[in-house]
């Protein structure tokens, strides 16, 4: 029965690390499904070979998640110092059409954050992964559908980013396993 416990042990950890890696691909595979649906629009123009290459720098940063857990190890090499403002921007453009033809406006508010250290790959997967959350809360409800991106720096040097919606929000029952491996609404 030791061995029984270690072995639920084990697959427990296992689990934690599969939600993990699972979390990580989703956002990655969300940006490269919205840039994808933006070229297909442009397939027409020149600037279709820019969403081309993000798709291609989409893999390679889809790679480097794979390599991480790879080597199961810490590391802080992909930080780097990094142009905020042009990342938001750049990803609400690829979210724009989506957005629009569903009738949600999307906002953004930059209250003075410029460049800052972090793993640019990092902060894109998690402002996709967040603004796909907002879009996917409003998009069926009726009235004004609104998402609104505000990043605005703090007193300690750091900086807040908010994604904030005008969906209903999360239920009460839900808020104590919001953050929990394996859950999703």
């Amino acid at each position: 029965s030791e061995q029984y416990l270690l072995q639920v042990a084990r697959n427990v950890e296992f689990g934690f690390l599969a939600a993990g890696i699972s979390h990580e691909f989703n956002g990655y595979l969300q940006r490269m499904l919205s840039t994808a649906r933006n070229t297909l629009d442009t397939c027409g123009d020149p600037g279709a070979t820019q969403g081309l290459d993000q798709i291609v720098r989409d893999i390679h940063e889809a790679t480097r998640v794979i390599d991480f857990f790879r080597s199961v190890r810490t590391t802080v090499s992909g930080v780097v110092a990094f142009d905020v403002d042009e990342a938001v921007n750049k990803i609400i453009a690829i979210s724009r059409e989506r957005f629009d033809s569903h009738d949600v406006h999307i906002d953004y508010r930059n209250r003075g954050v410029g460049r800052v250290y972090l793993n640019p790959g990092d902060f894109q997967s998690i402002l996709v992964n967040l603004i796909n959350n907002a879009f996917d809360s409003v998009v069926e409800t009726s009235g004004v559908r609104l998402v609104q991106v505000d990043i605005h720096p703090d007193q300690d040097g750091s900086f807040t980013l908010e994604v904030i919606d005008s969906g209903c929000g999360i239920h009460g029952h839900d808020r104590n396993i919001v953050f929990s491996p394996f859950y999703t609404t």
